[in-house]
């Protein structure tokens, strides 16, 4: 096709858009977040908004009657701005409107009731999806972190997103394996104990606050709040491995 013609084109897939199609607006997605020739460069916010616009028209169907096809195709794509070329402090309200709709999408791929009917490439992209979406939740949580020094919430999600398993999609046991990398990174920036007193049940809620619990050295699975406190219960140790 000639300039010309993409533009056309292009003018036809937005009046297709207009009058609610979910795949023409998938496709405009698509297309900004590539480029097209040198008819368009890519533009990640119009792609953005372009596939939030998709997801919408998608949602406004019962879930039952979903395009999985369209629906990983948008997700794939919205997937590939996060992790490459949004910068959450500058995109912030894109950034979190696309998380809110993730977060609804993987509530009903949930719903047993969604996969039931679904053939076994549907059940292979319905797993692709929920890796997708949660590495983006993941992703949202690690930055979160990066603020707070906060990062159990990460490591918890990519822990899921791993525990997933490969699909046989590329694009999505790529994830997994990402996943499992970022959260061999970030685990040891998590603390391993309950942040709560084993004697006194002073509960710790500021990261500092868990940060300054000290953890028992005899079976290190419990802490205390305070010097006063580890003695007590160092003393119940002592009394449970007293000599007969």
């Amino acid at each position: 096709m000639n300039s010309h013609e993409y533009v056309k084109s292009l003018e036809i897939l937005q009046l297709a858009t207009i009058f609610g199609s979910s795949r023409s607006a998938a496709k405009l997605g698509h297309i900004n977040l590539r480029g097209l020739n040198a008819t368009i460069v890519p533009d990640y916010a119009t792609s953005a908004a372009y596939y939030f616009i998709a997801l919408k028209f998608i949602k406004m169907s019962s879930y039952t009657k979903w395009d999985i096809d369209l629906l990983h195709e948008v997700i794939e794509g919205l997937t590939e701005l996060y992790r490459f070329y949004f910068n959450r402090r500058r995109d912030l309200l894109f950034w979190n409107h696309g998380i809110e709709v993730m977060k609804s999408i993987k509530t009903v791929l949930k719903d047993p009731l969604f996969s039931n009917t679904a053939t076994d490439e549907e059940v292979r992209k319905i797993k692709s999806l929920r890796i997708h979406i949660i590495f983006c939740l993941a992703l949202t949580a690690e930055l979160e972190g990066d603020d707070n020094d906060d990062y159990r919430k990460a490591v918890k999600l990519y822990h899921e997103c791993e525990q997933i398993g490969t699909c046989g999609l590329e694009c999505a046991d790529k994830l997994v394996k990402k996943a499992h990398t970022r959260f061999r990174l970030l685990e040891p920036n998590v603390p391993r104990v309950q942040p709560v007193c084993v004697i006194c049940n002073y509960k710790a809620g500021e990261l500092k606050s868990i940060w300054s619990l000290l953890v028992c050295s005899k079976c290190q699975i419990v802490a205390c709040c305070s010097r006063k406190c580890l003695d007590q219960h160092l003393g119940l140790h002592q009394e449970n491995f007293k000599p007969v």
